[in-house]
């Protein structure tokens, strides 16, 4: 069972720890809002958004890498990079920051499911909302894509 889940922004105090699926890390000073879609077994979310309009995914990946998963060590799961990173980031460039440093610092790996021993890598996909620069203006004549879909019946111009 999937259940959405949102958090509020926080403050955190100096070397306050965070307790993800299966082990602790140090927090950060400052975690943005987040609305997650989570298993309700996990910690972590296979998807969801940030207040900055970061969003962030990720999908199983089955790589010759996937046995040094599932050695018995608990990491952090590829689900709990996801939160992590939607708490953390603002942009799309900072989220693979983000999941480089926490994944250089603790790995990934430890069971991907509720009650198993069933281990994977992840793939993650992040994007975030891409503001024009203020000086950009749309085309005096928009092309037709651009306009959406004539109606029946509309006159061509």
């Amino acid at each position: 069972m999937h259940e959405i889940v949102r958090c509020s922004s926080k403050s955190h105090e100096p070397g306050t720890k965070v307790q993800t699926q299966y082990i602790q890390i140090p927090q950060a000073e400052k975690t943005h809002a987040i609305v997650l879609s989570r298993p309700a077994w996990l910690w972590g979310a296979e998807m969801g958004a940030n207040e900055h309009g970061l969003c962030a995914g990720n999908e199983a990946v089955f790589s010759r890498e996937a046995a040094a998963c599932d050695d018995g060590k608990e990491r952090l799961l590829g689900m709990d990079l996801v939160r992590l990173v939607l708490e953390r980031a603002r942009t799309a460039r900072e989220a693979v920051d983000v999941a480089a440093a926490l994944l250089e610092a603790h790995g990934q790996g430890g069971p991907c499911e509720e009650r198993g021993k069933w281990c994977y890598e992840n793939g993650f996909l992040f994007a975030d909302a891409v503001r024009p620069p203020l000086h950009a203006r749309p085309p005096a004549r928009a092309p037709p894509c651009a306009r959406g879909p004539r109606r029946r019946g509309a006159a061509r111009r």
